[in-house]
């Protein structure tokens, strides 16, 4: 346990990794075609007819530190912000996305949504973002509203598709049209993501190097003296240097043990130690891969090995029952 602070000392990760090179060749995959995305639309869309629908809402929140409550906006349109796509069944109807609701207002969205052409942003008010009273998620329920009456589904079935940010959003619909027969049907989704194309294998393995990549920078700095804010610095900058996208989910902890693990706090790494990398989300293009690394650090004690290699071991017969359907 750390008893007292340790002063920040001067920057140094960049002289730590300057001479870092990852041991194999990354090669980053394109962007997946809009062909894979006009495909994934028709499977909803027929999906939909089938369940009796008119119309499916998609409703992808927002929560802490910026990130999305689901990616179901990512899958169907590339979109990597919050939002509420509305889909009509008609084929030859738009897509029409509500977004900008949350209050990451500021951060400028990852690119343009694939397939959708009608974007209707519903700034964030009320008093916790900008002292004005209203409610967000309340204002974007009135447009989605307004937008279903528009197309005539004030009296149709729809289905829902989202998560427990949705629940005040759904609560809204429900009061605004209560002739609609809403629907949950998250289902449609999460039928289709259990198959993979080949392109999106090529995605999550991107993401399982950056992961490689990272942990082999931490190693290239992990010495007793550098502090672990200094190796969490190295694995965060050497992912995001070959297109990762976000910096914050993964944790480290350090001691004779290897079972802390969270934020880095000041520790200061000495002989003996074990380092505990946890990376619960590295994310390539919206794909996402997580591992566990462990890094000893000069003279360990047998009891030490003898855990290590336990799990070693574990992890190694449980390599061996991966197949198709176990």
């Amino acid at each position: 346990m750390t008893m007292h602070s340790n002063r920040a000392g001067s920057y140094r990760v960049g002289s730590l990794l300057a001479d870092f090179q990852p041991d194999f060749d990354f090669s980053a995959p394109l962007p997946l075609p809009i062909e894979e995305f006009e495909d994934r639309l028709r499977r909803i869309r027929r999906q939909a007819v089938e369940a009796g629908h008119d119309a499916l809402i998609v409703h992808t929140g927002g929560v802490g530190w910026f990130h999305t409550s689901n990616h179901y906006l990512r899958y169907i349109c590339d979109w990597m912000r919050e939002g509420v796509l509305i889909i009509p069944t008609d084929s030859d109807k738009p897509l029409t996305l509500l977004s900008f609701f949350t209050q990451s207002v500021l951060l400028p969205p990852g690119g343009e949504p694939v397939l959708v052409e009608d974007i209707w942003q519903i700034g964030p008010i009320g008093r916790e973002y900008a002292d004005r009273p209203g409610d967000s998620v309340i204002k974007t329920a009135e447009k989605c509203a307004e937008l279903l009456d528009a197309m005539g589904l004030s009296k149709g079935q729809i289905g829902r598709i989202g998560d427990r940010t949705s629940l005040t959003f759904w609560a809204g619909l429900d009061a605004l049209m209560p002739k609609a027969k809403f629907v949950a049907d998250n289902a449609i989704l999460d039928r289709m993501q259990k198959l993979r194309s080949p392109r999106e294998i090529e995605m999550f393995r991107a993401a399982a190097q950056l992961v490689s990549i990272a942990t082999q920078a931490a190693y290239h700095v992990a010495k007793p003296g550098v502090t672990d804010h200094e190796i969490y610095a190295a694995f965060t900058q050497a992912q995001l240097s070959y297109g990762g996208e976000t910096g914050d989910g993964y944790q480290i902890g350090i001691n004779e043990f290897g079972t802390h693990c969270g934020k880095p706090y000041g520790h200061v790494v000495r002989p003996g130690d074990l380092i505990n990398l946890y990376v619960s989300n590295i994310t390539y293009r919206g794909y996402t891969a997580q591992t566990a690394r462990m890094i000893a650090v000069g003279e360990i004690t047998k009891r030490q090995e003898e855990v290590l290699a336990a799990c070693t071991e574990g992890v190694k017969r449980a390599e061996k029952l991966i197949r198709p359907g176990a």
